[in-house]
């Protein structure tokens, strides 16, 4: 997979959690805006980092065991 369908796809998933997160503020009355989105990366690749810090994600928890 290539860096750009890459991006393409974590901006995809990316847009989606955050739709679901915006619909379940708007049900629950809450400002989306106090919801910290944190992704965690678990096995995933260094470049996956990067290519979310681009897309504008700044929160990022590792999870190894």
């Amino acid at each position: 997979m290539t860096d750009s369908s890459r991006r393409e796809e974590l901006a995809a998933r990316l847009a989606d959690v955050r739709g679901r997160i915006a619909k379940a503020c708007e049900v629950a009355g809450r400002d989306a805006g106090d919801i910290t989105l944190i992704a965690v990366t678990k096995t995933r690749p260094a470049s996956d980092v990067r290519l979310l810090s681009a897309l504008g994600l700044r929160d990022v928890g590792e999870n190894r065991c």
